[in-house]
């Protein structure tokens, strides 16, 4: 499986986990440092900005991540797989 379908793949398994807990979900194609948009406003106003990854970030991809989510008011979630468990940190990356 090339690393874009195992990308994909990953994304996919998030945007269904957030859809799960009540989020619409967006996926934005390419690589623009923002992987997926979870927005719930059900419970309270809240936009997620997902960065998913299967191999890790640099300090300055994680920065202008850090970036981005501030600039639009977003709470930052950083996605990764650790010993084949999906594993998220949201609010602090």
């Amino acid at each position: 499986m090339s690393n874009y379908a195992k990308g994909y793949r990953f994304e996919r398994k998030l945007k269904k986990m957030y859809e799960e807990r009540g989020y619409y979900v967006t996926r934005s194609s390419g690589s623009h440092g923002v992987d997926l948009v979870a927005v719930n406003m059900f419970l309270e106003p809240k936009v997620v900005f997902i960065n998913c990854t299967t191999k890790g970030k640099t300090r300055k991809e994680i920065e202008e991540f850090l970036k981005l989510c501030r600039k639009f008011g977003a709470t930052p979630a950083y996605a990764t797989r650790v010993k084949r468990k999906t594993v998220v940190t949201e609010g602090k990356v």
